[in-house]
């Protein structure tokens, strides 16, 4: 038995839901408001909630993909609306869809979708990506808190650009540093507007005295698969992320030194993964800060071959004030320095705009408050601070 479609009729359309990112909200506290899906379109935009005949549709098109013959009129209708909001297609073409429809594990369902975003768009890029700290650290183990207020991924040398300027259309704004493209920034961070979630994207790891490429390449290695929003994405191992979370915890920050609750954090994590942690910061390079707190707690005996190499940038690190950007300048190839000065002397707008926290500053302001941070900065080198 066949069937003939008859001149000048169309093919049937095979209609299946799509989505970057897809939570199930049945049984959220959100959900309780009436929600039942909270999905992310694959058109950049903001992320959409779903309830009665529309998330039954999605979850029907997920489930089961179906031809447009076999809609009543009504599910016509529902199918074309899902289409226009980037939740539906026919299209043989498009090959997003959410992976998996799971309840969220984040505290902020919104956040998980970030991750899973970051995700999809490295994959368009064809940049390999490794979300590192966050919830992540709560789920091993290694951390107390849950919740974090942004989102960190590593990236290679170099793609983190790449990945910002894909994010823009997003809607997040790339806040570029003075040292751009040298060694000195260890992380671009992109400010969001709705979203309402920044982003640090990690192109080094302070603290490690081996080569960017070289330690991205040894945690993306032993990397553990974990699901945000119906994403597979990669999170550092056990042992890596404790090292990792140890060296955030001893960083010093404008030449402020950690504080005992930073060493108790750091020792906390670098227990809790247990004695592999000495071989991961033996392979990262990261001896020489976390030599103390790994003596503290596994003993003298446990450390006796851990190598110990200064990280080039930690002098700098160490330093306070407008001389930490000096000491961190001198670092810069010759032919990187004019163009770093002049960001130094004069910031872009988004970098004002952001340290100013007024966004809808005129630029006459803006001017203003460069020449103030100017002026701050030299009377504070010549008063030797």
């Amino acid at each position: 038995m066949g069937m003939s479609t008859g001149a000048g009729s169309r093919p049937a359309k095979t209609w299946r839901s799509v989505a970057v990112g897809a939570l199930d909200l049945v049984g959220h506290p959100i959900g309780e408001e009436g929600y039942e899906l909270l999905l992310l379109p694959i058109n950049a935009g903001a992320p959409a909630y779903l309830w009665g005949d529309g998330a039954a549709t999605w979850r029907r098109l997920l489930e089961h993909p179906a031809a447009d013959e076999t809609f009543d009129e009504h599910t016509s209708d529902v199918v074309r609306q899902l289409e226009e909001m980037g939740l539906a297609t026919a299209s043989p073409d498009v090959d997003r869809g959410a992976v998996e429809l799971s309840p969220p594990w984040l505290r902020s369902p919104q956040h998980e979708l970030v991750y899973a975003l970051l995700a999809e768009v490295a994959r368009q890029n064809a940049i390999e990506i490794v979300f590192i700290k966050g919830p992540a650290l709560h789920a091993q183990g290694l951390r107390a808190r849950e919740h974090s207020g942004d989102v960190d991924c590593w990236v290679r040398p170099g793609d983190e650009v790449r990945l910002a300027e894909a994010m823009v259309a997003w809607g997040w704004t790339p806040l570029y540093s003075a040292f751009l493209g040298t060694g000195v920034p260890h992380s671009l961070t992109l400010q969001p507007a709705e979203w309402g979630c920044a982003i640090d994207v990690h192109s080094r790891f302070p603290g490690m005295a081996i080569s960017p490429e070289v330690a991205f390449e040894y945690v993306q290695a032993s990397s553990e698969s974990r699901a945000y929003a119906g994403v597979r994405v990669q999170t550092p191992s056990r042992s890596e992320h404790a090292v990792i979370t140890a060296l955030h915890e001893l960083r010093p920050t404008h030449g402020r030194q950690p504080n005992p609750v930073q060493a108790a954090n750091a020792r906390h994590a670098l227990e809790a993964a247990g004695h592999d942690t000495i071989r991961s910061a033996n392979d990262l390079g990261a001896g020489y800060v976390l030599r103390q707190v790994l003596r503290d707690a596994y003993g003298e005996s446990s450390i006796d071959g851990l190598a110990t190499p200064r990280p080039e940038d930690w002098a700098w690190r160490s330093a306070s004030g407008p001389r930490r950007y000096v000491k961190a300048f001198l670092t810069v190839p010759w032919r990187h320095r004019a163009r770093v000065l002049g960001r130094l002397i004069w910031p872009s707008t988004a970098m004002m705009l952001s340290v100013e926290d007024a966004p809808d500053a005129p630029a006459r302001t803006l001017v203003l408050a460069r020449v103030r941070r100017f002026s701050r900065a030299v009377r504070a080198l010549l008063g030797g601070k």
